[in-house]
């Protein structure tokens, strides 16, 4: 479930800024719990999108496609670029008057799972218009939802075969409870019945925000599949039908996502997003998005740094994940860091100054001091860079992030430290400042999506939930770099020791005059 305090509500608008400008102030009015307010419109509406500028409201809008696929745009930054349990969405055309009205649309989503409009038949329902013995009918409408995390992760989105108008919104009401249901009924009630509220909403019917033709449509395609949406085992639904359609679906929110997403820990390096769930590691989920699988189980960055500079990180921390003391393994660590220097010298590179990025026990900074560069390590463990340096190698207390162009290098190199960075452009950001326009950037770290990661599956080693914040396949990582000003002159995997890891050697991407 979610974990950010509050609740999203969505405002679908299409083409009537008035009334987007009443419901909008009518939400800011009466709405005593905290919330994140967003617009969405299925069309090039430049009223609302001049509008939602102008008084700081992220808008969503994409080709005319109906309010199905407004709906579906609120539904999708719900799921993948916010921790709220709660969407409630409304129609433009809905109206408040008290305040705290959101408070028993959101304990009747957390109940039921998923509340719809109720429209004003009494013959055709029944129950008490509160959260807790909700309205039960046929006769209802999406003009005002709640609906919970739980419930999205059961049905998904709107069946994209619908725009416009209707049937996309029965279709979903159907799905959701189809799953749920045992043996025809829902705790009880038919299925054909479902819980509803109208209770501290109000909605405006306007003609002009009907278009009979596409009705019919739907009401054809609905028909159609009556049989269908009754039997047939649950689908999860994505809001598009092809991959053309899913970049023009896209391309409606990537824009005007809230960019301070994309650098929040554990969400989506690439669009900010939360990611699908691809299993479970020691109870922590991983998600994944945009080839980069994501974990970060804690409260906070400060709390996540903690573990690197508070204590001995490469022997207490690493003993309670099961891994062995780097001390112990220094010997082992130095024999690795002679082969890299070795390939370095193959690559034409044999001296110089070398900056070593999480340095660990100084083995990289000593093999490459014995192999004729200037070295230094930077280590966010005060006791281990202190042991270090005692033992006569150049490291001192820094992290990725304290890289700065006062000192230039020939090389930098970065070995097993990148998947545990939660920022990792900022990272980039510094390094391709303090490195030489003629410089090498080495970047040695576990590969998503290799060999043993795909036999392996959840219990392959670098599935390390406590540490490994972003795990890359190689094109996520080379679409990383190339972001940042770098391109790869050459890519190795270890065919012995470090199996599973990949090593990219980069080289910046300079202007020419």
């Amino acid at each position: 479930m979610g974990k950010e305090d509050g609740v999203l509500i969505v405002v679908q608008t299409w083409k009537r800024p008035d009334y987007l400008d009443l419901i909008v102030g009518q939400v800011r009015q009466f709405t005593k719990t905290k919330y994140e307010l967003v617009v969405s419109t299925a069309s090039e509406d430049t009223e609302a999108i001049r509008y939602c500028e102008e008084n700081d409201i992220t808008c969503f809008h994409s080709p005319d496609r109906g309010c199905g696929r407004a709906r579906n745009q609120g539904y999708w930054y719900f799921w993948e670029h916010t921790e709220y349990d709660v969407i409630i969405t409304l129609e433009d055309d809905c109206r408040l008057w008290e305040v705290g009205w959101e408070e028993e649309w959101i304990a009747a989503a957390n109940r039921w799972g998923m509340i719809c409009y109720a429209y004003n038949n009494k013959q055709n329902s029944t129950g008490g218009n509160r959260w807790d013995d909700p309205i039960w009918t046929t006769e209802f409408g999406f003009h005002a939802t709640a609906m919970n995390r739980g419930a999205m992760s059961l049905v998904g989105f709107s069946n994209p075969i619908y725009t416009g108008y209707g049937y996309d919104d029965t279709d979903l009401a159907h799905r959701y409870y189809r799953a749920l249901r045992a043996e025809g009924s829902w705790q009880g009630k038919p299925l054909k019945c479902h819980p509803c509220l109208n209770a501290h909403i109000g909605v405006l019917f306007d003609v002009s925000h009907f278009n009979p033709e596409t009705f019919r449509q739907n009401e054809k395609i609905y028909l159609s599949q009556k049989k269908q949406l009754v039997d047939q085992p649950i689908g999860h639904w994505y809001p598009w039908i092809s991959p053309k359609d899913r970049e023009i679906f896209l391309n409606g929110i990537r824009p005007h996502i809230p960019k301070s997403n994309i650098n929040k820990p554990g969400k989506c390096i690439v669009c900010g997003g939360n990611g699908r769930e691809i299993g479970r590691k020691n109870g922590y989920p991983l998600r994944s998005c945009h080839g980069v699988t994501m974990s970060f189980p804690y409260n906070s960055e400060e709390e996540y740094q903690k573990i690197y500079t508070e204590g001995d990180y490469h022997s207490g921390f690493q003993e309670k994940e099961g891994q062995p003391d780097y001390w112990d393994r220094d010997e082992d660590l130095l024999k690795a860091s002679v082969s890299r220097m070795e390939i370095l010298k193959a690559m034409g590179i044999s001296s110089g100054t070398l900056l070593d990025i999480g340095a660990g026990t100084g083995a990289l900074v000593q093999a490459a001091k014995d192999a004729g560069f200037r070295a230094i390590g930077l280590e966010p463990s005060k006791e281990t860079a202190e042991e270090a340096f005692r033992k006569g190698r150049q490291v001192a207390e820094g992290s990725a992030y304290d890289i700065t162009s006062k000192q230039r290098y020939d090389v930098i190199y970065m070995s097993d430290v990148f998947e545990h960075l939660t920022s990792p452009r900022k990272c980039l950001d510094g390094v391709w400042s303090a490195l030489k326009d003629d410089g090498m950037l080495v970047i040695e770290m576990p590969e998503e999506g290799c060999p043993q990661a795909q036999q392996q599956g959840m219990s392959w080693r670098h599935y390390r939930p406590l540490q490994h914040v972003y795990l890359y396949t190689e094109g996520a990582a080379r679409s990383l770099f190339e972001q940042k000003g770098f391109y790869a002159e050459a890519v190795t995997r270890p065919l012995r020791g470090s199996i599973g890891k990949i090593v990219y050697y980069l080289r910046k991407i300079v202007k020419m005059p």
